[in-house]
């Protein structure tokens, strides 16, 4: 049994409901904070916001991005984020922050993707697929090398419990 001495306290306790994202190696948590991705190291009591200034759409000048974390790269350096316009890779060291997948939020028929994994060498996002106008579902991935999403399988099947090895080499799923 853990001593509670040597329990650290990595977030005051708030009564605003939070999800936190915390990198694979355990040394970087995130959370949204009114829309904005904020983050810090678990040995240090700084927050870092990784989205000021950049949550206006430029082409809709008035429509502002609410970030919310969603999954860190396998180094702890990178976060992707969502917003209802699209997905985000935010580099945590230069606070660059670049969409690589757009959404219509005003699209009925537009397919809704999840994310499922990221490929620990980097490359690749794995995300479940939805469709909105018919029975398809399946996994592809965001090719980030040629900025391409890849259909990996897609059927009527029902797809469930995604599951990747450590290599990210095999994928299994029910």
């Amino acid at each position: 049994q853990s001593d509670p001495a040597d329990t650290m306290v990595v977030q005051a306790p708030t009564k605003k409901r939070t999800t936190y994202r915390f990198s694979p190696n355990k040394n970087w948590m995130a959370w949204a904070d009114e829309g904005h991705i904020m983050i810090k190291a678990m040995d240090d009591t700084t927050v870092i916001n990784l989205t000021e200034g950049k949550n206006i759409l430029v082409e809709k000048d008035s429509a502002e991005l609410k970030f919310s974390p969603e999954v860190w790269n396998e180094l702890g350096t990178q976060l992707i984020a969502r917003t209802k316009y699209g997905l985000y890779r935010i580099d945590r060291e230069t606070k660059e922050v670049e969409r690589f997948m757009e959404f219509d939020p005003d699209e009925e028929n537009a397919p809704r993707y999840g994310i499922a994994d990221w490929h620990p060498n980097g490359r690749y996002l794995y995300l479940s697929y939805n469709a909105t106008d018919r029975w398809e579902r399946g996994l592809v991935r965001y090719n980030f090398q040629n900025e391409q999403l890849e259909d990996l399988v897609k059927s009527e099947n029902l797809f469930r419990s995604w599951r990747f090895s450590e290599d990210g080499s095999r994928i299994v799923y029910e």
